[in-house]
């Protein structure tokens, strides 16, 4: 597996940046295996459909050009979300992080922490079947600077968020005046 680069400017956040196709599955080559479970999984319920509309008389014949260009058109848009949308994707962030808002900003893209530093969606992304590594944030503290690993369109949500540290209001023990 390729290490992810860790050379980030100081005191500035970096751009979300996207993994070349490449580093995306030596990083996780079981995504190219999600994709083929998530083609195979479009034809058999697209001709599963088309055989039942066979059989009641919807249809006069099997459409077998509508399962063949369905699932040429399923394999495209499938690969599109995966490789560019939810493509591997790594962001640092200068600012020191506050773990309550780190908290509530995992929990409202419906992630949760499986361990420290680890999140994964409730939903699976790419597959029915089992998780991918891709799925997962990560969160990697190095010299103050905090970097995030996962889906791209996930750390673009999570940048959206505050997640700084709020400063802290004095608390005063004057009560108010009197009128």
């Amino acid at each position: 597996m390729k290490p992810l680069n860790t050379n980030a400017p100081k005191h500035a956040d970096t751009p979300i940046t996207r993994l070349k196709l490449k580093d995306q599955l030596a990083a996780n080559p079981y995504k190219a295996l999600a994709l083929l479970e998530s083609i195979l999984l479009c034809f058999v319920a697209t001709a599963i459909l088309l055989f039942a509309a066979h059989i009641m008389g919807i249809t006069d014949t099997f459409k077998s050009n509508v399962l063949y260009g369905g699932t040429l058109g399923a394999c495209i848009g499938r690969t599109y979300s995966m490789y560019r949308d939810a493509a591997l994707a790594e962001w640092h962030v200068a600012s020191r992080i506050s773990p309550v808002a780190l908290q509530k900003a995992m929990l409202a893209l419906k992630y949760s922490e499986t361990s420290e530093g680890v999140y994964y969606p409730k939903k699976r992304m790419f597959t029915p079947f089992h998780r991918c590594v891709s799925e997962r944030i990560t969160l990697t503290v190095l010299d103050g600077d905090t970097r995030f690993t996962g889906p791209h369109h996930k750390l673009k949500a999570l940048s959206a968020m505050q997640l700084a540290d709020e400063p802290e209001t004095p608390v005063s023990d004057s009560t108010p005046p009197r009128v």
